[in-house]
């Protein structure tokens, strides 16, 4: 039997109790408020990095703790076996879009290590390229153009390298606080980006960094940056208070419009290949932010998938944008699969009375069979039972146990 799922929350307050009637949520199309983050088995350390393959298979985490872990995954985070690879104070992770070929970086003084390997982790060869404070790498779909940012301002470097890792030449981008870089899935378009204050610059490249041009935007701490697969369609976020603002462009770079994000220190972004759907992660400053945030409208809208509050510092999703992954220092690596959406249209719950309950509405294909389920914490389900179908693919279903919940979340099964 397959099944499907949709997911909404409903938030029941005092004041709305009150009231006799009320439409509190009004779409079910994406599982964003109903799919978890769940933590991965993995050990208490200080976590600076995540990459995932693009089919979200293949999962690498790494992490600054002396003398540095690497740990892999072939199961989707089921799940995690450590590299065997020498000591590094690990900053920066990218892989190829199979997984199989990865690039790791430190910025442990005074060495700085680089390494690579061809086969999923399983070997490491250390690159020859001259120590620095590495902060940021990517990778081609093929893994064969590698690009690393370094942080050592005033002259911090940036490397290139199209033969897998084996030789590294100098990016001649020039010398600036880099803080992140988001690549194309054949490696000749990169957004790199700086955050010296208060005048962090952006540069790209669409000829793999034969030429650079700085990029039209007002001069922030540009913290985070992500890309297509074809890196048309590009993202970049600062985490300057109070709102953090996000820019996106549709021509690789050349113009920009603000997009219309919740108010977050943003330190993480990540974008799916055809780059509608995005993913901001923030950090927790003075008790402000640290959520993570997803779009499935190419940033047109926003929605919070209610992960822990913490320091988000990494954040890397799938091709199709479904499986995320997303790493803290303070709690850990969080995995979060979401279930394709089979429903075209929104469901919709009406907050009728705290006796009563609430009514569950919602369109499908008519004269099917709908479950519907409920949870006060989205860890736990519980089956309600079948929903009526009122008219020819409007279906109903009344919570009657509803009535005292504070928070309650519903998902639609399909049969």
């Amino acid at each position: 039997m397959n099944s499907s799922h949709h997911s909404l929350s409903t938030r029941a307050t005092p004041r709305i109790r009150l009231l006799t009637a009320l439409i509190v949520v009004g779409t079910g199309l994406h599982s964003s408020l109903a799919t978890p983050w769940v933590p991965a088995d993995l050990p208490d350390l200080n976590w600076t990095d995540v990459a995932i393959s693009a089919d979200g298979s293949k999962l690498v985490a790494v992490s600054d703790d002396y003398p540095g872990y690497v740990y892999l995954s072939a199961d989707s985070g089921g799940t995690w076996n450590p590299a065997e690879i020498d000591p590094g104070a690990w900053t920066t992770v990218a892989c190829s879009a199979d997984g199989t070929k990865l690039v790791v970086a430190g910025n442990n003084y005074p060495d700085g290590p680089v390494y690579h390997s061809n086969d999923s982790g399983l070997s490491w060869q250390r690159a020859n390229i001259e120590p620095h404070g590495w902060q940021e790498s990517s990778s081609s779909a093929d893994g064969s153009k590698l690009i690393l940012a370094s942080e050592d301002y005033p002259k911090a470097p940036v490397f290139m390298s199209t033969d897998f890792g084996a030789t590294w030449t100098p990016a001649g981008v020039g010398g600036h606080l880099w803080t992140c870089l988001a690549a194309s899935a054949d490696g000749n378009k990169v957004l790199l980006n700086g955050a010296e204050f208060p005048d962090g610059p952006v540069f790209r490249t669409t000829d793999a960094g034969v030429t650079w041009q700085q990029v039209p935007l007002f001069p922030y701490s540009w913290t985070a940056v992500a890309c297509s697969a074809d890196g048309t369609q590009l993202v970049i976020t600062s985490d300057v208070p109070p709102y953090g603002p996000c820019y996106r462009s549709a021509d690789s770079g050349a113009n920009w419009t603000q997009m219309p994000a919740p108010y977050g220190n943003y330190m993480a972004a990540a974008s799916s290949a055809d780059g509608t759907t995005i993913v901001l992660a923030s950090a927790l400053i003075e008790g402000v932010s640290g959520e993570i945030f997803i779009s499935r409208t190419s940033g047109g809208t926003w929605r919070n998938t209610l992960a822990p509050i913490a320091e988000w510092h990494s954040v890397a999703i799938s091709a199709d944008g479904m499986k995320q992954i997303a790493a803290n220092k303070q709690h850990g690596v969080y995995i979060r699969v979401e279930e394709a959406a089979m429903l075209p249209y929104p469901v919709q719950v009406t907050s009728i009375d705290p006796i009563w309950g609430n009514y569950i509405q919602f369109q499908g294909t008519p004269d099917s069979d709908y479950t519907v389920l409920a949870s006060p914490d989205l860890a736990e389900w519980d089956e309600l039972g079948f929903a009526w179908q009122t008219a020819p693919g409007s279906y109903l279903f009344i919570d009657f146990d509803a009535g005292g919940d504070r928070k309650r979340f519903y998902k639609v099964r399909t049969h």
